[in-house]
C-alpha cells in the first residue's frame, strides 16, 4: 500500500517535468487574452444565417419582399443561441484563476480586457433573449454549477457598471504589465480600454432609460465626468480586424450567411437619402437602374415598364433619350422596398409595379436575357468583405467584376455612436454637460 501511495506521488510531483521540452502546460494570461479576442464575435455565424434577417423585418427597416403574418414569426430555438459572451466569459475565468494560483495581481487587466468583451457580447444577447446566464456561467470546471442560473436583466445592467468601473480602475492601475503586440485591438494601450469600457456604459444607459430614466442620467452623467474619458475619435473606437488575408484565412472574413437579399425599406432609404446620410452608401447597394441600362429600356421601347421611382428621377432630352438624374451623384439610385402588408389594398394596387419579378425588369438581346433589381439590398461587400459585385450590363455587354477580397473590419463602437447617445441623453435632459447640438454634429459630421 505503501509502495502504491508513493508512486502515486512521484507520478504527480513529476508530471510536469515529463513533458516535452517545447511543450506548454499552462497558458499564460497574454496569451489567453490574444485568443479571447481573436474569438471575439457578438454574433457571427447564427447572425447572418438567421437574426439579421428578423431585426429587419421586425423593424420593418427591411424585408426580403412584402410583409405578412409569416414575417413576424421567430424561431426560439435559434434565438436563444447568443452565447458568443460565453466564450470571453469563459477566458477573463481562466486568466483570473492564473492570477490567483500563481499571484500575479500585474495581469489583471488582461482580465479586465476579456470583461469588456463579454459585457459587449452580453448586451447583445440581452438585446434578443432578455434574461441570460451571465454571474454563473462558464463556472462549472472551478467548481461552479452544471445549470447556471438566468439573471435579471435590470441586475445585469446593474452589475456590468460595477464590473466596468472595476476594468477602468484596472486599466489606470500602473502596475499592469501588458505585452502590446499580443492586445491586437488596443496594442496594450490600457487608456484607450479604459476609454472603451467607459463608453460601452452609454450603451447600458440608453438601454435602461425607458425604464429607470433616473439611473441612466446617472450612469451617463458618470461617462461624461470620468477621468478615463469616452470614445471620441476614431483614434480610440473599437475597431480592428483579427488578420491579413495573406496570413490569417478566415479569420480575414466575416463568416456565415450571404445577406444580399435583405433591402432596405423605402421609409429608411428616402430618410437617408433626403438627408444626405452617407451611410446609405456603405450599408446599401445602388440599384440596378444605371443610365445605360435606363437607355437600353428606351431604346427597346420598353420605357413604360421601368419602375416609377426610376422615370421621376431623371431628366430626357428633347429626343426622349437619357439626358441625367435629377439627384446628384451619388444619391440617385438607392431605393427601398414599400412597407405594405401582403393582400391589402395597397399591396394589389402596388403589385404590378415593386412586386413583379418575371419580366418587366428584364432586357433581351438574342438569347441572352438579364433581371436588373429594382431595390438596395444590404452591401455584403462591405458587411463581410469576402464578395464580388457585378456591375449591371446591357445583354451581350461585357462582364464587369470587382472581385477583391477585402479583409473585414469591424467597427464595434466609434465617436459617431458616442456622441449620438449623448446629443439624445443631452436633449432628454438626462445628463448637463455639453451641448446636444455639438454632441450631434460630432456624432455626424466630424468624427468616425
Amino acid at each position: 500500500m505503501l509502495t502504491v501511495v508513493g508512486l502515486t506521488s512521484c507520478r504527480d510531483k513529476f508530471a510536469e517535468l515529463n513533458q516535452k521540452p517545447d511543450a506548454v502546460t499552462t497558458a499564460e494570461p497574454s496569451f489567453l487574452a490574444t485568443r479571447a479576442q481573436t474569438l471575439f464575435e457578438t454574433n457571427d455565424y447564427l447572425f447572418w444565417f438567421y437574426n439579421q434577417s428578423c431585426y429587419f423585418r421586425w423593424s420593418q427597416m427591411g424585408n426580403s419582399g412584402v410583409f405578412s403574418e409569416g414575417t413576424y414569426g421567430m424561431d426560439a430555438s435559434v434565438l436563444n443561441r447568443q452565447t458568443s459572451y460565453i466564450t470571453m466569459l469563459s477566458y477573463r475565468n481562466d486568466i483570473d484563476q492564473y492570477i490567483q494560483a500563481y499571484e500575479h495581481p500585474e495581469f489583471k487587466a488582461y482580465s479586465a480586457m476579456c470583461g469588456v468583451l463579454a459585457i459587449y457580447g452580453a448586451l447583445y444577447a440581452i438585446d434578443i433573449n432578455g434574461d441570460i446566464q451571465y454571474t454563473e456561467a462558464s463556472q462549472y470546471r472551478y467548481g461552479g454549477p452544471l445549470t447556471p442560473k438566468y439573471d435579471r436583466v435590470e441586475d445585469l445592467y446593474n452589475l456590468f457598471v460595477e464590473e466596468l468601473d472595476a476594468c477602468i480602475a484596472t486599466f489606470q492601475d500602473d502596475s499592469q504589465v501588458v505585452v502590446a503586440k499580443q492586445d491586437i485591438i488596443y496594442n496594450g494601450n490600457m487608456g484607450r480600454w479604459a476609454k472603451l469600457a467607459n463608453t460601452l456604459k452609454l450603451k447600458i444607459a440608453v438601454r435602461l432609460y425607458d425604464n429607470n430614466s433616473a439611473k441612466a442620467g446617472q450612469i451617463a452623467q458618470s461617462v461624461v465626468s470620468s477621468s478615463a474619458g469616452y470614445i471620441d475619435s476614431l483614434e480610440d473606437a473599437f475597431i480592428f480586424h483579427k488578420a491579413d488575408a495573406a496570413t490569417g484565412g478566415d479569420l480575414a472574413y466575416q463568416t456565415g450567411n450571404g445577406i444580399s437579399m435583405i433591402g432596405g425599406s423605402e421609409n429608411v432609404i428616402n430618410f437617408m437619402v433626403n438627408a444626405r446620410d452617407p451611410r446609405v452608401r456603405f450599408f446599401y447597394t445602388k440599384n440596378g437602374f444605371n443610365s445605360k441600362i435606363i437607355q437600353e429600356f428606351i431604346d427597346e421601347g420598353k420605357a413604360d415598364k421601368l419602375p416609377p421611382f426610376v422615370t421621376e428621377n431623371i431628366n430626357l432630352d428633347g429626343e426622349g433619350n437619357f439626358e441625367s438624374y435629377k439627384l446628384e451623384e451619388p444619391w440617385n439610385r438607392y431605393h427601398g422596398r414599400p412597407v405594405v402588408w401582403e393582400m391589402s389594398d395597397e399591396y394589389e394596387a402596388m403589385k404590378g409595379t415593386y412586386f413583379d419579378y418575371t419580366d418587366r425588369y428584364q432586357l433581351s438581346v438574342g438569347e441572352t436575357t438579364k433581371a436588373y433589381g429594382l431595390f438596395s439590398s444590404l452591401s455584403e461587400e462591405m458587411i463581410r468583405g469576402r464578395c464580388s459585385y457585378t456591375v449591371p450590363t446591357i445583354p451581350g455587354g461585357p462582364v464587369i467584376q470587382d472581385n477583391a477580397q477585402i479583409p473585414w473590419w469591424g467597427m464595434y463602437l466609434g465617436a459617431g455612436e458616442t456622441n449620438l447617445y449623448l446629443a439624445e441623453l443631452r436633449q432628454l435632459g438626462a445628463i448637463s454637460t455639453g451641448s446636444a447640438q455639438t454632441y450631434y454634429e460630432r456624432g455626424t459630421m466630424s468624427v468616425a
